[in-house]
């Protein structure tokens, strides 16, 4: 059925929540359901009139024994039909009548108004959509882990920040309050694909992330920075105590003379590095430039009283 748009309820970038009047629009159709209603409810009538004229006759002759309790009864139930007929009718045109009165378009969910695909006037179809209703206050991602995963657990916190402050807006929604440039987002990991319990290299992370701030928008966003807010105990060396591209060798001083130790490397907050293995707690590592220096040179190490 075709119905024109004839009024919005609701402007673009307001917050409508599920259930809320978006637009009202006008079934052309409906004056001629309608008239055909009235013509089905006025034969309904006559119908009705001609059965209940025959069951008062025929009330009349069985009472006489003039016809039989059969062709009684029959009447009877021509009768009943008869009302029930009308009635139908008459119920098809009231709910008809509703809807030429008033024919409302609702919002599906709760969201802010993104965009309108018709304007007042147009023609629409059942299942037209009309508007573009958007909720970004959870937002989620995906990134590809080619490292090893295991640390990683499902429902893990972290928090996200964009070093890029020009969040653009494709769909122009609003802002909310408390929101700054270089805001920091919790986030909580959501899925493990494929799942830890299978052997990969690859995997797909998926995260969530709370905007309520409104931020950010679904989009394509560039040097992003994932840090997780769980506490962690681990030994870690200053970053430029490596002097290789791979952070995997460092000198040790054992026994006054410089040592070449190779470790196993973790992760890495721009200052500090994790190592896996190669080094204990207590070991001194050269944390200067390693240009002059070369194995089993003798070293004469003094320690801060600060360190001490």
């Amino acid at each position: 059925m075709t119905a024109e748009l004839i009024i919005f309820f609701v402007e673009r970038n307001n917050f409508v929540r599920a259930g809320d009047s978006i637009a009202e629009v006008f079934n052309e159709e409906i004056p001629l359901q309608i008239n055909q209603a009235d013509s089905e409810i006025l034969e309904a009538e006559t119908a009705l009139t001609h059965a209940q004229n025959t069951y008062n006759r025929y009330a009349q002759l069985v009472t006489l024994d003039a016809i039989s309790r059969q062709n009684f009864d029959e009447a009877k139930a021509n009768l009943e039909s008869a009302r029930a007929r009308l009635e139908n009718y008459r119920a098809k045109r009231a709910q008809l009548a509703i809807r030429q009165t008033r024919q409302v378009i609702t919002a599906p969910i709760n969201g802010e108004i993104l965009r309108f695909y018709k304007q007042v006037g147009s023609y629409i179809n059942a299942g037209t959509p009309v508007a573009l209703i958007g909720n970004f206050d959870v937002l989620r991602f995906n990134m590809d882990f080619f490292n090893d995963t295991a640390r990683l657990k499902i429902g893990q916190p972290v928090e996200v920040s964009f070093n890029d402050e020009s969040f653009s807006k494709a769909y122009g929604s609003n802002y909310s309050a408390g929101n700054k440039a270089n805001q920091t987002f919790n986030a909580k990991l959501i899925d493990i694909s494929p799942p830890m319990t299978q052997a990969a290299e690859i995997r797909k992370l998926t995260w969530e992330l709370d905007n309520t701030v409104g931020l950010l928008e679904p989009g394509f966003y560039e040097d992003a920075e994932i840090r997780s807010t769980l506490g962690k105990t681990c030994l870690t060396i200053p970053l430029n105590a490596t002097f290789d591209n791979k952070n995997n060798f460092v000198y040790v001083v054992e026994d006054g003379t410089l040592k070449l130790r190779e470790i196993v490397s973790g992760v890495s907050d721009k200052n500090f590095l994790e190592v896996v293995s190669g080094l204990n707690e207590g070991d001194i590592v050269i944390t200067s430039s390693a240009e002059g220096l070369s194995e089993g040179l003798k070293v004469e190490v003094t320690l801060d009283e600060e360190a001490n």
